[in-house]
């Protein structure tokens, strides 16, 4: 098995775990509608924490405090900009009953849809300040992945029982989520060249012991 096939493995587990955490976590509190949002979810800390765990295996980042340096930065914007979503999670759900049309009333309704293409767009950013390097394509199709996320669950919910709520089932199930971690970790993926690079330093790293022997 290649190494690439086993990040790529590594990724598809940390997003099943958080997705089997969400869900569970969910049914232990059985509320209807979009209710669910208004508590704090373990999930949350539980994923983000896999995949900063994921992250600082797979970086192909080769100067150790610069990989932890990147690790923290990625937690400490993750502290930040996921009570920014959730808080405009609840803005909109709460809007949805809400008359009116002013700018400010179509601003606040509309800032979800503004956050979630911006979540791959800052992670790449910061990949940029540690010395990663995403290429545009596979940062247009991380974007993609986010943007593309919410439709794609409501159509796989369609496969299966569940209420009419469509889209917030979408989330309450947790089918999102597999495609929100997955969006962001191919930003990560070090290129063929860069793991070709990690190996060959790793061919040198396991000789060099071998020759001190002799």
């Amino acid at each position: 098995m290649t190494r690439k096939t086993k990040q790529a493995l590594g990724l598809a587990a940390v997003a099943a775990a958080a997705t089997i955490v969400w869900r569970l976590e969910v049914q232990a509190h059985p509320q209807g509608g979009w209710d669910f949002v208004a508590y704090p979810h373990l999930a949350i800390p539980f994923g983000i924490g896999l995949f900063l765990v994921w992250l600082a295996i797979v970086v192909p980042v080769r100067n150790r405090a610069r990989r932890l340096g990147l690790v923290a930065a990625t937690a400490a914007g993750a502290a930040i900009w996921y009570p920014l979503v959730r808080g405009a999670l609840l803005i909109l759900f709460s809007m949805m009953f809400m008359l009116g049309d002013s700018v400010t009333l179509r601003l606040r309704h509309n800032l979800i849809y503004v956050l979630i293409p911006l979540t791959p767009v800052l992670f790449a950013g910061l990949l940029w300040c540690f010395g990663v390097r995403p290429k545009a394509l596979r940062l247009a199709f991380s974007v993609l992945v986010y943007v593309e996320a919410l439709p794609i669950s409501v159509v796989l919910l369609s496969f299966f029982p569940s209420s009419e709520e469509g889209w917030i089932d979408a989330v309450k199930t947790g089918l999102i989520i597999p495609f929100l971690i997955v969006g962001l970790g191919i930003l990560a993926f070090p290129s063929e060249a860069e793991v070709k690079a990690g190996s060959a330093m790793d061919d040198v790293d396991s000789a060099q012991p071998a020759h001190a022997a002799e």
